[in-house]
């Protein structure tokens, strides 16, 4: 098979003529061989000497070489092999689903899912890295005796709390945390209205829960999320909420694309006991789209577009000028 027609499998007549005019020949030699390469690696072959190294070559690649489906298992495979850059490497799967689903290649797509399963061993890569541990594997009791005990902490400060992104997203969905998942999510609700002032009453309370011995200064070090005290071996992340009535603002998937009465006054989950929004519905919509209800385990959040929202609320928060 010619590297020509291995890069346009999955594509439509127009892309792949796009591909013929637009994608040098050491782009398709490149992507090629780094797919034969780290599928044989994967499969037990000769190892890859520098899989970052490989990463940044496809990195800095034209887009039209990044649309193909050869490009996207070949980033894919090398970052899994080196287990490195779990985050892009998530959404390149994303969007090789896409790619796939669209062509109508259920098939291909769900055998290089089976074969990554299988060179990965046991353990699983999420965008946040490569684990053993999901939240599937617990006794969900246990999970949620640890939020309910943090929720505490932060309500002794002021402070309401509520089940947020993946957390709240498996509560209402699946009547449980999700069993992919590997991270617990929740969000605080702050007093200010305006991006300049949260940004300020978040630093001000990051400072709050470390003299409570929830962490030291590296918890400010996620770009405006609080890493607090893992629960059961998982991660807690803990996110802005604050707005007017009409705007309401949760850092980081919604720049008042709701109002605070679909947050507020905050309800109770039947299942766990935790809060969540008054309106979860809405709120999941806005962070996940429309097709939230369907499970989505490469789900991959456009973070770029939404930090540029975020501009003042960041900039204050890293001490920047505006």
């Amino acid at each position: 098979m010619s590297c020509l027609v291995f890069l346009c499998q999955g594509l439509s007549s127009a892309s792949k003529r796009l591909i013929c005019y637009n994608m040098t020949e050491t782009e398709m030699e490149i992507v090629a061989g780094y797919h034969a390469e780290a599928k044989a690696a994967l499969s037990g072959g000769a190892e890859i000497d520098d899989p970052k190294s490989r990463l940044k070559t496809l990195d800095e690649m034209s887009r039209v070489a990044k649309r193909t489906t050869a490009y996207l298992e070949a980033y894919v495979m090398t970052a899994v092999f080196g287990r490195t850059h779990p985050a892009r490497a998530n959404t390149r799967m994303a969007r090789l689903g896409r790619r796939r689903r669209e062509a109508g290649e259920e098939a291909e797509l769900l055998s290089f899912e089976a074969f990554l399963e299988g060179a990965l061993d046991g353990v699983y890569f999420t965008a946040h890295g490569y684990t053993t541990d999901r939240l599937g594997d617990h006794d969900p009791k246990e999970i949620y005796a640890g939020i309910h005990k943090l929720i505490a902490q932060f309500h002794d400060l002021g402070y309401e709390v509520f089940a947020n992104s993946g957390t709240l997203l498996g509560l209402v969905r699946d009547k449980a945390p999700i069993a992919h998942d590997d991270d617990i999510d929740l969000a605080v609700v702050l007093k200010s209205n305006t991006d300049v002032g949260a940004a300020q009453e978040f630093s001000q309370l990051a400072d709050k829960l470390i003299a409570l011995g929830l962490g030291d200064q590296s918890l400010r070090e996620s770009g405006a999320i609080l890493k607090l005290p893992k629960i059961g071996g998982f991660q807690v992340d803990v996110f802005p909420a604050y707005g007017a009535w009409r705007r309401y603002k949760v850092f980081p998937y919604s720049f008042g694309d709701f109002t605070r009465r679909d947050v507020l006054p905050l309800g109770k989950c039947a299942v766990s006991g935790l809060p969540i929004p008054a309106n979860p519905e809405t709120v999941l919509e806005v962070n996940y789209g429309k097709d939230w209800r369907i499970p989505d385990p490469r789900f991959a959040f456009p973070w770029g577009p939404q930090k540029k929202k975020f501009a003042t609320f960041l900039a204050e928060w890293n001490g920047e000028a505006v």
